[in-house]
């Protein structure tokens, strides 16, 4: 049982936004899935659901090795309870059309971006309500 008289909202939403790169990291779609409880914002689409996610995810790559790597999370509480977050995230990929076996090779950062999420307190814990990235600011 979570203590949430003594719950940081700021910690708690954060983890939440990293759970989910984490598990697109991973090809966890349902772990991604149920970190969702609201809009993702990608590739100019609205992502809305479990099914829109696991028909976004279904043309991905089974080779591609990818990391996002999220720094400089910031958070602020909102009147409503739900925190609105920001953070830089930097994106590390390659895909050589076979698995790999070992590490794949580091040619530097495909791009640098800001992602901005809102999330908030539900029945199952904290979860992504509205997910978004700005466009790159540095790219390969």
């Amino acid at each position: 049982m979570t203590d949430t008289i003594h719950e940081d909202p700021i910690a708690r939403a954060a983890n939440a936004m990293i759970r989910f790169y984490r598990h697109l990291d991973d090809s966890d779609y349902d772990g991604m899935a149920d970190l969702l409880d609201g809009e993702w914002h990608r590739q100019g689409k609205v992502i809305g659901d479990r099914d829109a996610l696991m028909a976004a995810m279904a043309g991905r790559s089974a080779t591609r090795r990818i990391h996002h790597l999220l720094t400089n999370v910031a958070g602020v509480v909102e009147a409503d309870g739900t925190v609105t977050l920001t953070a830089y995230m930097l994106v590390v990929q390659h895909d050589a059309g076979t698995p790999l076996d070992g590490p794949a090779p580091l040619t530097g950062f495909t791009n640098i971006r800001t992602v901005r999420a809102r999330a908030g307190r539900g029945a199952d814990g904290w979860q992504i309500r509205w997910l978004k990235s700005d466009a790159a600011s540095f790219a390969a």
